[in-house]
């Protein structure tokens, strides 16, 4: 064994030179062939030397030794040599298997050389090409976090709108200003167990208070065919009642809703805030009371209570305030006009003397009645009559094409920070809901005081609301309003109506005066809002005479 080692070293001496030179030449020119190159080893031993026999013992005695892949080497050195991370695949590893190395750093043959060699044929099946990858030209030299530009589908939108809850005892204020506003029924009524229960006493002497209380309560069960504990959860909810007409007075009771029942039964809100709200409420419940049901006080009289009418004419011919009793609105001007007189319209008049029987809102000014019969609605394209039969126009159903109008819940109150009167959401208005119509004189021509500025169909007209007009009058600027006036065109006639924000119960109604009202205007704004545009006005337009209302 010892002479074949060294055999086999002498040989290994011999033709490492030589293949060396082989598999250089053929790494060299792998980049220009397409095709995978292989490194195949054969031996072939010649026992004769003679060159007849020559060629023929060497297709006898040839032996194939190895056959390599020379790109699998290649990628190797490459990797080796640029430092990236080296792939080594499983194939390779089977077709060149590693050789163990000793103390001396030389390959132990004894075991390899014992081997015996699988030939190999040359048909196989074709290597996948490694996945290429497109270098960035920033690659190299920068290392940058890239976000994933995907677009992330978006959230469903939202069918249920969610509003603020209101509180029960905002339940019961809202839903006592809508049955002033609306048309309730007056049914009467009266508390009549004290009484009961004194005249007892008066009979009886001896009887004691608490004895007269079982006999007028067994009485009353009797009549009414109550047991004694329906009896008592009764008189616990009319309790309640006592407790809301002491605060509030008669019209809470009177023209309360079903909320009041409930607000009493489960006593939800008797705390000293709310009956103190209560007592604020009581002179503008009145108010309202008496000028939209003049005869609501008659239903006192079977109590004994007076029934005269102490505010009269139009709702808001009053002014209220917070603290104090309600007064005429003439005295709120008396200090500008004395003699001030306002006059409460339905409809717009048209100034004959600035256009005749024209009313310049129609799309022809064509006098109102030769226009046309039918008419379509030019938001949603429904047919618009004043008739509720043939009507399906519903853009805005609380001022057109429903009947009679319901008194809108609004009061003229005085405002605490000298912007005079204004005007006061009595119920909440929901976003897009009509608030009124902008409603005045149709004239034009008007310079140096507050009229509204409006392009009609065809011509430019004014709406003056100085002697003549409604609740819109009253209602004071804001840079952050929470109302807005939109045109309309109803039966061929142009409207401007004004449309809520949002707005909730107990809140100012504002609108927007627009800059080109403030331009010409000398005054500070004082509506207080911190995205106010206004604030300090020192220097008087020339030429110009500030405005009165």
């Amino acid at each position: 064994m010892a002479s074949n080692s060294q055999l086999y070293d002498n040989i290994f001496e011999r033709i490492r030179a030589p293949l060396a030179e082989a598999v250089d030449d053929a790494l060299s020119s792998l980049h220009q062939s397409s095709g995978t190159p292989l490194l195949r080893l054969e031996a072939c031993l010649d026992q004769d030397h003679s060159e007849a026999t020559q060629g023929a013992q060497k297709e006898a005695k040839r032996t194939t030794l190895a056959t390599i892949e020379l790109s699998s080497f290649q990628r190797r050195r490459g990797t080796a040599e640029g430092g990236t991370d080296v792939e080594q695949n499983h194939s390779d590893q089977e077709t060149q298997p590693q050789r163990p190395l000793s103390n001396e750093n030389r390959p132990v043959l004894k075991s390899y050389r014992l081997k015996r060699r699988k030939v190999v044929g040359g048909l196989r099946l074709a290597r996948s090409a490694p996945p290429t990858r497109v270098a960035s030209p920033e690659r190299e030299t920068s290392r940058r976090l890239t976000s994933n530009f995907r677009h992330f589908p978006k959230r469903n939108a939202q069918t249920t709108i969610y509003k603020q809850q209101m509180s029960p005892f905002e339940r019961l204020i809202v839903g006592i200003w809508e049955q002033i506003h609306g048309t309730p029924e007056l049914n009467p009524s009266d508390w009549c167990y004290e009484e009961q229960v004194q005249k007892l006493m008066v009979e009886d002497p001896d009887l004691s208070l608490s004895k007269g209380r079982a006999t007028v309560q067994a009485q009353a069960c009797k009549d009414f065919g109550w047991s004694l504990k329906e009896l008592r959860n009764k008189m616990a909810i009319w309790r309640g009642y006592d407790s809301i007409r002491e605060a509030g007075g008669w019209v809470p009771l009177i023209f309360a809703g079903m909320g009041l029942y409930r607000f009493c039964k489960y006593r939800l809100g008797f705390c000293p805030q709310n009956i103190a709200t209560l007592k604020r409420l009581r002179l503008r419940f009145e108010v309202a009371a008496d000028t939209i049901h003049p005869e609501w006080r008659l239903l006192l009289s079977i109590i004994g209570k007076p029934t005269t009418r102490v505010y009269h004419g139009h709702p808001c011919d009053w002014v209220v305030s917070k603290d104090s009793q309600p007064i005429p609105l003439a005295d709120t001007y008396s200090q500008w006009t004395p003699a001030f007189r306002f006059e409460h319209l339905e409809e717009s008049t048209i100034d004959e003397q600035a256009w005749g029987l024209i009313d310049p809102r129609t799309e022809n000014s064509h006098v109102q009645w030769t226009l046309p019969r039918q008419f379509s609605c030019k938001k949603c394209g429904s047919t618009q009559s004043n008739d509720v039969s043939t009507n399906e126009c519903l853009c805005f159903p609380a001022l057109f094409g429903s009947g009679l109008r319901k008194p809108c819940p609004v009061q003229v109150f005085r405002t605490e920070n000298g912007r005079n009167n204004g005007l006061l959401a009595c119920c909440p208005f929901e976003r897009g809901a009509a608030i009124g119509e902008f409603v005045g004189v149709i004239t034009q021509g008007i310079r140096h005081l507050d009229v509204m500025q409006c392009s009609g169909p065809a011509v430019t007209y004014q709406i003056w609301q100085g002697h003549k007009g409604n609740y819109t009058r009253f209602i004071n600027h804001s840079c952050q309003p929470n109302s807005q006036y939109e045109p309309f065109l109803w039966l061929g006639v142009q409207r401007h109506v004004l449309v809520s924000k949002g707005i909730l119960a107990g809140d100012e109604i504002t609108v927007d005066y627009s800059d080109d009202y403030w331009n010409h205007l000398d005054k500070e704004c004082l509506c207080g809002e911190t995205s106010c545009r206004f604030k300090t006005r020192n220097e008087r337009i020339p030429g110009e005479q500030g405005p009165t209302r």
